[in-house]
């Protein structure tokens, strides 16, 4: 049986689908029916799942963190606060870690702080939010977490670079200029993600991908395209989306192991992959008025 913690966000587009759309043996639960935006999925392997809930409204101050626990059949509010909390992600031992914006710069800029909470309930906070933006960070079944931490320098003032916790220290992956970000991270502590030059301003930036292994910063992709949205599995198969900057076309998906570079997909983005090999991504958008409508594709 297939309860998808993707009910969550893909509910609202199920929910309009007739019942037998559904596939046999699968099975759709509505884990939430609330007024309030529910954003920023995160699931792990044992069918526990984090996410955002929002106020209606603009005022990010009201986003907390939830946990759902398929075990129990309860959802946890893990934060309850007047700050705004984002970007939960979660490791298949219930180590639930978020983004946590805890005020200002004196220059004005926010500042962020990388919150932890164990299984047990226990929450800590890993960085001290005073002076930089820490955000988007992934964490792997040993506790260790990559994240994106935001310098406010460079090109509009635009520069992130990656930060690594190995469980015991923190230490930064990256430390220039450019904008490091899209990061993600496997069970052997490799680190993927792109380094875009946005410096030409506008959509005239261009990227390439990088792979963090045995303390090494390797160059998967130095194309001068705009490629982004980099996933990795425990496999070491990586996975991004690239766009050719001047026509601003689809490349497709690629795939990366070993030193070899695959063309996937001539179409499509956002891909995902799990350990298995399994890769879903966007393979179709159109706009209708402000809205966009999607599909994903699992492929393998």
């Amino acid at each position: 049986m297939f309860r998808p913690t993707l009910t969550v966000s893909f509910v609202a587009a199920l929910a309009v689908a007739p019942a037998a759309a559904q596939l046999p043996g699968y099975e759709l639960i509505c884990l939430t029916e609330t007024p309030q935006h529910e954003v920023q999925l995160t699931m792990n392997n044992r069918r526990q799942i984090g996410f955002v809930r929002r106020q209606p409204g603009f005022d990010n101050t009201t986003m907390e963190i939830m946990l759902y626990d398929d075990a129990t059949g309860q959802i946890t509010q893990i934060t309850d606060n007047s700050i705004q909390d984002l970007t939960p992600n979660l490791n298949d031992d219930g180590v639930l870690v978020w983004s946590a914006v805890m005020g200002q710069t004196p220059q004005g800029d926010p500042t962020a702080a990388i919150m932890v909470r164990t299984a047990d309930g226990t929450v800590t906070q890993l960085t001290d939010g005073d002076r930089t933006y820490d955000r988007n960070p992934v964490i792997n079944i040993h506790g260790q977490i990559a994240w994106v931490r935001w310098d406010w320098r460079g090109c509009g003032r635009s520069a992130k670079n990656i930060m690594f916790f190995d469980g015991q220290t923190i230490r930064r992956i990256t430390d220039n200029d450019w904008d490091n970000e899209d990061v993600d991270l496997n069970d052997a502590g490799d680190i993927i993600f792109g380094e875009f030059d946005v410096c030409a301003g506008g959509f005239n930036w261009r990227s390439k991908i990088k792979l963090y292994r045995d303390g090494v910063i390797l160059t998967l992709e130095d194309l001068n395209l705009q490629s982004q949205v980099t996933t990795i599995n425990n496999d070491g198969l990586c996975a991004w989306d690239s766009h050719d900057p001047q026509t601003r076309e689809n490349i497709g998906i690629k795939l990366w192991r070993d030193g070899e570079t695959t063309l996937l997909t001539n179409w499509g983005d956002n891909a995902k992959l799990n350990d298995r090999g399994d890769i879903a991504f966007r393979s179709e958008e159109r706009r209708v008025g402000k809205e966009c409508r999607s599909r994903w594709s699992p492929y393998h």
